[in-house]
């Protein structure tokens, strides 16, 4: 065991017996089962809210979730020599969800479509919503972005000599950014600013980051891992991250689509408006943004090879995304 681990591990009331290590962490075989050390980067603030909040998913049900320990002097963060900053959390036997095994994503599905409906039950104060569990409307996201999608397009015109990359925007933007500006709109007449208003009226969380990196399939069930964006927000949104994931790694073939809205709409069913919402947030070319908006804040002399190929495929795969939209979610 590393002398950091060894240090970290040694301010809480636990035997370890085993340590393997992982992307960055140590997972620990303990006489209180298994868990997890890494470093923390959040705030004993933040920590505080978040583990206010996963005790109460457990309670409603949602029992496999990775709730941290706290150490002998009851704190959840614990520093090491250096005071560098860990958290212990409980985890569980189980690997990462495939994207390309159906059994593992439709089993993810049900669980988020499970791990929502006792979101709904759980409670936060007012201090914590407003802090902690702050989100912005998707509305007012998706102008931004629109915004930083002009400044890449503005930006590009004045480079004599294109890259690849430089080349493949100035090709396909006039048609994305006609898209984008359409699902905003889209997006602002559907039913989202209620229910945005709603979910902030009443504290509805999502989890914020579900993606199949933070699901374990174990024999017990799914564990969902990494809360630390979850934030009051639409439940929506996590189904619609989760299955433009999914997606995008099968070319949005239009029955992969189904599959994984009846896996969560068998656990929790969705109404006309919510698929409605679901469908104003597929219209936007989010990869797309999301690959211009990297050019935007990267060194410009030198694009990674990676991003030119993602932009390359978001690109090719637009007729599919655009047929998934029109025969899934017409």
């Amino acid at each position: 065991m590393n002398d950091w681990g060894k240090s970290v591990l040694e301010q809480y009331d636990i035997r370890v017996d085993a340590v393997r290590r992982g992307r960055g962490a140590l997972l620990c075989e303990t006489d209180h089962g298994l868990k997890l050390l890494q470093a923390c980067g959040c705030s004993e603030r933040h920590l505080e809210a978040e583990q206010h909040l996963l005790s109460q998913v457990r309670e409603q049900g949602f029992e496999r979730v990775d709730v941290c320990v706290a150490n002998r002097e009851g704190k959840w963060i614990s520093e090491d020599a250096e005071h560098r900053q860990y958290v212990l959390k409980d985890w569980y036997e189980g690997n990462e969800c495939s994207a390309e095994r159906s059994a593992d994503w439709k089993r993810a599905a049900q669980a988020l479509a499970r791990l929502h409906l006792c979101l709904l039950r759980c409670r936060t104060t007012e201090e914590e919503r407003k802090t902690v569990f702050a989100a912005e409307s998707l509305c007012a996201e998706y102008r931004k972005h629109n915004r930083e999608l002009g400044r890449v397009r503005n930006y590009i015109r004045t480079r004599r000599q294109k890259s690849v990359f430089e080349r493949f925007v100035a090709d396909s933007f006039a048609d994305m950014y006609a898209q984008a500006q359409e699902a905003a709109e889209r997006l602002e007449e559907s039913a989202y600013p209620k229910l945005f208003a709603q979910a902030q009226e009443e504290g509805i969380l999502c989890h914020g980051s579900y993606h199949y990196h933070n699901v374990l399939m174990g024999a017990e069930g799914c564990a969902v891992t990494n809360f630390q964006k979850a934030s009051v927000q639409i439940q929506l949104q996590d189904l619609y991250h989760f299955m433009r994931k999914i997606l995008e790694k099968h070319a949005w073939k239009e029955e992969v689509g189904e599959a994984l809205l009846n896996a969560y709409s068998a656990v929790k069913p969705l109404g006309a408006e919510e698929l409605q919402v679901l469908a104003g947030l597929f219209a936007y070319p989010e990869k797309y943004w999301k690959q211009l908006n990297y050019y935007r804040n990267s060194n410009k002399a030198w694009i990674p090879e990676k991003n030119t190929e993602k932009l390359a495929q978001c690109i090719r795969q637009e007729g599919a995304r655009q047929h998934f939209l029109e025969a899934v979610l017409r």
